[in-house]
């Protein structure tokens, strides 16, 4: 009995020096990767105007100006809307001028004498009494403007100019355009040229979060979900593939609120590998 032991023994000790098993383990493949930015965010201009100041291409942080709007313009508008609220709001308040109509009449047979004069005139009294005319006519459109009017035609031109004037005064309290996100800054737009709202005032590639580009290692597969560790300047991040490879490369994004990395940044991308590597067990 014991010496059959001996020979069962034996005999396993030759089969297993003889097969080889096979075992397969992990593996981690190497590849790079790019940081990019996340998405490119255009900024649209309010309004129409020219701008006096325009942010040179760059990195800018959220809400940094992107452009200044040239003021004179809107402040030349504002000071005629205020002079001509000023005149109507006057001519409302302003008591009636009893002898407003009396004297239309006169300026009237005034202007009428001037242009009979006119007509008989010849040679150098005819210049005379063109320019008697013309002073004649004059007289009589004052004499128009300060006859009564009623209120409501004063009130409804005096509405729409006080809607125009805070209108104006929203603009003129806005004079910038901010950027809405973090990221690398390309303007559209140049000093002194005017442009009408909604043109491209330039574009932000939003780094709040990136995106990183990861080359596919040749022989492998990579998947949706499948998990790749960044080796970045300042330690690793791990993070998850947001689609399969395609055209051999692979996207994968997280955040970056804090702005610690940049776009253009590149490293090496450590991936887990098909398992291929063998332990041999004899």
């Amino acid at each position: 009995m014991f010496r059959r032991s001996i020979v069962v023994a034996l005999v396993l000790v030759l089969i297993l020096g003889a097969v080889v098993l096979f075992v397969p383990l992990p593996r981690t493949v190497t590849s790079s990767f790019t940081l990019v930015p996340h998405a490119k965010v255009e900024v649209t201009a309010p309004r129409e105007g020219a701008f006096s100041e325009v942010t040179a291409a760059g990195m800018v942080n959220k809400g940094a100006v992107l452009a200044t709007y040239d003021l004179a313009p809107l402040e030349a508008r504002k000071q005629d809307i205020e002079k001509q609220i000023a005149s109507l709001t006057k001519q409302l308040q302003a008591p009636p001028n009893p002898n407003a109509a009396t004297n239309l009449v006169k300026a009237q047979a005034a202007l009428k004498t001037a242009q009979t004069a006119l007509a008989k005139a010849k040679g150098k009294k005819k210049v005379a009494a063109a320019k008697k005319v013309k002073a004649a006519e004059v007289a009589v459109e004052k004499a128009k403007a300060a006859l009564p009017k009623p209120a409501f035609e004063l009130e409804k031109p005096l509405q729409e100019l006080n809607v125009v004037l805070e209108s104006v005064n929203s603009q003129l309290a806005q004079p910038t355009i901010v950027a809405p996100v973090a990221g690398a800054f390309t303007p559209a737009i140049e000093v002194g040229k005017t442009v009408t709202a909604g043109a491209s005032v330039g574009a932000v590639e939003d780094s709040s979060k990136l995106k990183a580009v990861v080359k596919q290692p040749d022989g492998e597969v990579i998947k949706r979900g499948q998990v790749v560790t960044l080796v970045l300047p300042r330690g690793k991040k791990r993070v998850a593939f947001d689609g399969d490879a395609k055209g051999g490369l692979a996207e994968a994004m997280f955040d970056n609120a804090k702005g610690d990395l940049k776009p253009g940044v590149t490293g090496t991308a450590e991936l887990e590998g098909e398992p291929r590597a063998m332990v041999q067990l004899k």
